[in-house]
């Protein structure tokens, strides 16, 4: 009997990546009912994140990281960015931190962060289920299609490119209908999608 390591076969397409419930305190000088009362992040701040896993995992990338992420939830509701690449570039004339730019910082942090999510590796799993939304491992192949059906890429040998390809093409989105405030914490989803 031969047995074979088939890859899974993952199209880049109409899929949710991961989704993340970040909490915000809502600033004690205002009294809001609904998120589209809010206007600016000064209105509201980082509290963390709704589950413990999330937190996990996103250490794995950088013990502030979950910050990050909140921070970024914050630009995609107020409609600054949709994308990574979105983000870095709003950051990238920030403050200079030991040589380095933030978007420096955050480029590689983002790619470290994709690489985690399309490729865990079962000995950093901290926890039974894994909040990405794609069946994936260190055997699956990820590939897009452009408009004619041929391939554009193939993600086989260039696992880098993938992460680059991510950053500008990803979406990021906040889920309006399940996100809410409720005794001035207001929480926000964030799905991350391509």
């Amino acid at each position: 009997m031969i047995v074979t390591n088939t890859p899974a076969f993952i199209k880049l397409k109409n899929q949710t990546i991961a989704s993340y419930a970040i909490q915000y305190n809502i600033n004690q000088c205002f009294n809001f009912q609904k998120i589209e009362q809010l206007k600016s992040t000064y209105q509201f701040y980082y509290k963390g994140m709704l589950k413990k896993e999330h937190v996990y995992e996103l250490m794995l990338v950088d013990t502030a990281f979950a910050a990050v992420i909140g921070k970024l939830a914050q630009e995609v509701l107020f409609g600054k960015v949709k994308t990574l690449n979105d983000f870095l570039l709003m950051h990238q004339q920030s403050s200079i931190i030991n040589g380095y730019t933030d978007a420096f910082y955050y480029q590689f942090k983002f790619e470290h962060w994709l690489m985690h999510l399309f490729f865990p590796e079962a000995g950093l799993k901290l926890h039974k289920k894994s909040i990405t939304k794609v069946t994936s491992n260190t055997r699956s192949v990820y590939f897009l299609k452009n408009a004619n059906g041929e391939l554009s890429y193939f993600s086989i040998f260039e696992s880098k490119k993938l992460f680059e390809l991510l950053i500008h093409k990803m979406q990021l989105r906040i889920d309006l209908k399940h996100s809410k405030i409720e005794n001035e914490v207001l929480t926000l989803i964030l799905s991350l999608e391509i």
